[in-house]
């Protein structure tokens, strides 16, 4: 799923506690995994995908750890607009999100804590995934392992198909839990 559509519901889901924001947001968190596990379109992180691949080159050399950091930083540097046009487009997608989450915490005259904390919740397991392949770093693990466990195999491919069926769930969601 896009970023929207797991701040919306988990925000959505954290909106029926509207008093607890603690269980809000383990509710956001937990909506995320259920929402994975349903058929969908993601849209690409096209640092990542160039950063895997080097990786993999990097990693068949025998040039020890130090020629690694190295040329991870050199790749870095040289793709840098990859890694400028993701960042916008995660965060112009997160914060569409939150925004349709506080109109409808408004419309519902809720405080806007509780949804907010359910859907950052519902967009955190990307970020410490996306932490996970960047850096590599074992002790993010755990979110790789758990989302691959719950993370459909079925991939929607056709992007406009995909965007639609988006919707489709944003609009179930809010007409569902709102």
């Amino acid at each position: 799923m896009i970023l929207v559509t797991h701040a919306i519901a988990g925000g959505a889901v954290a909106s029926l506690v509207p008093n607890n924001p603690v269980l809000g947001f383990t509710l956001g968190f937990a909506s995320h995994f259920l929402l994975d596990a349903i058929p969908h379109w993601d849209y690409p992180i096209r640092s990542l995908e160039k950063s895997k691949e080097k990786l993999k080159e990097i990693n068949t050399e025998s040039d020890g750890i130090i020629n690694k950091v190295n040329n991870d930083i050199d790749f870095i540097e040289r793709n840098w607009m990859f890694l400028f046009r993701d960042f916008i487009f995660v965060v112009l997608d997160v914060l569409a999100g939150l925004i349709v989450v506080f109109y409808f915490a408004q419309t519902k005259n809720q405080d806007f804590l509780t949804p907010f904390l359910g859907a950052f919740g519902g967009v955190l397991p990307d970020g410490i995934l996306f932490l996970f392949f960047f850096t590599k770093h074992n002790s993010l693990k755990w979110m790789k392992d758990l989302q691959d466990f719950f993370h459909t195999k079925i991939k929607i491919n056709n992007h406009i198909f995909g965007f639609l069926l988006q919707i489709v769930f944003i609009i179930l969601i809010l007409y569902i839990l709102m």
